[in-house]
């Protein structure tokens, strides 16, 4: 018997990541735009990370963590960072004699199975003292049947917003409760609602439930979420001091959010995606947009104030494409615009084979790529392999 909460594989770490990027983000019930605007990224990279094609930065890995609400630790260690208690405990349990583990599961079974809960498969699971914190014990849970979230109420809401408010509900009503995932996705949809409509403040306060209600195929829970709403915040000022990427007047032109308006995060982030496509522009893969907020609780306004950490500049090294024949190459090669030694642009990558219309002969085709970046140089070797099947160049 493995130690219980201990993976063991061999796949890449970047395949690794990817997939608990992957993971935290549908049990958030972000999309990847919705996660791209959290982190200061784009889709189309968020994407690739969580494909395992790219082996993200440092900078990556914070923005990423930020988006998702949790430590940056988390996400690159997962229950690898298991503490003292939790890692004594396992060994504990993987120690004993078979029939003492099995003596173990048969008691909490016979436990649960008085309850009222017929034939439960109990498992053991890393277990954190609150949502986000690192693992510091072992802690046994119910696999099947499902605990499942049968109701959300949201105590002291807004009628007004209660149209939106009810896409939170009808997103949980049914899932599979987790005692921290279910509270992060609550939590992260209700507070992505409210602070686009300027309730900086919100915070929910407690999820609580009532005695689950047992079904033959189910353990039924009826959430109830109580919030402290707030008051909505209107924009004072949102400042970019301009750099040689791009002006302040560039950045005036395109911008969303003006003073007196109400401080909506959606528009924030609308408002700092040029300068982050003007960066990414230039080779500067790993920028961070940060914009943070000097909040006047007696007015309810908020300034911002906006920074770039642009991280280190990449070039194109080499472009490589595959799975073309000689017709198609030279097709290729006469569409394709980055040349080696010019800035590396991920979204110039994307979009020539989302909306490339030019190249005829690769109708019904897709690709796949891959990025390798020398973290010493910043060149980046890029191998696109072409194969059968799909709509790359549809006009």
């Amino acid at each position: 018997m493995s130690a219980p909460g201990v993976r063991r594989n061999r796949l890449p770490l970047p395949t690794l990541f990817g997939r608990e990027v992957r993971r935290r983000r549908v049990a958030l019930g972000l999309t990847l735009e919705q996660l791209a605007e959290r982190s200061g990224l784009t889709p189309n990279y968020i994407g690739t990370v969580e494909n395992g094609r790219r082996d993200p930065s440092l900078s990556t890995v914070l923005s990423l963590a930020v988006g998702l609400g949790v430590p940056a630790g988390e996400l690159v260690g997962g229950v690898a960072e298991l503490g003292p208690v939790a890692t004594e405990t396992a060994r504990l349990l993987e120690g004993a004699p078979p029939d003492l583990q099995d003596a173990i599961l048969a008691v909490l079974k016979t436990l649960v199975v008085q309850k009222g809960v017929a034939n439960p498969t109990i498992v053991p699971i890393a277990s954190a003292p609150q949502p986000g914190a690192t693992p510091t014990t072992i802690a046994f849970a119910i696999e099947t049947p499902q605990v499942l979230v049968h109701s959300l109420t949201l105590a002291q809401s807004s009628p007004a917003l209660q149209t939106k408010l009810e896409k939170v509900i009808k997103t949980q009503t049914g899932q599979p409760f987790e005692q921290d995932l279910t509270r992060t996705a609550i939590t992260s949809q209700l507070s992505d609602i409210y602070r686009n409509e300027g309730y900086l403040d919100i915070t929910v306060l407690d999820l609580t439930h009532p005695a689950p209600t047992l079904t033959a195929n189910s353990i039924d829970l009826d959430l109830t979420a109580t919030l402290r709403e707030g008051e909505p915040y209107r924009l004072s000022a949102l400042t970019w001091p301009g750099s040689d990427v791009i002006s302040t007047a560039d950045f005036e032109k395109s911008v969303k959010l003006h003073p007196e308006d109400v401080a909506s995060q959606q528009a924030l982030r609308q408002s700092l995606s040029p300068i982050a496509a003007a960066y990414y522009r230039k080779g500067y893969q790993d920028a961070r947009v940060q914009a943070p907020a000097t909040m006047v609780a007696a007015t309810h306004h908020v300034a911002y104030t906006v920074r770039v950490i642009p991280g280190p500049q990449y070039r194109l090294k080499s472009v490589k494409a595959i799975g073309l024949n000689e017709q198609q190459q030279k097709d290729f090669a006469a569409a394709w615009r980055m040349a080696p030694n010019d800035f590396y642009d991920l979204n110039y990558v994307n979009g020539f084979l989302k909306s490339n219309s030019s190249i005829t002969s690769l109708r019904g085709y897709s690709a796949a790529w891959k990025a390798s970046a020398d973290p010493e140089t910043h060149l980046v070797d890029l191998i696109l392999t072409f194969t059968k099947g799909g709509n790359l160049a549809t006009p």
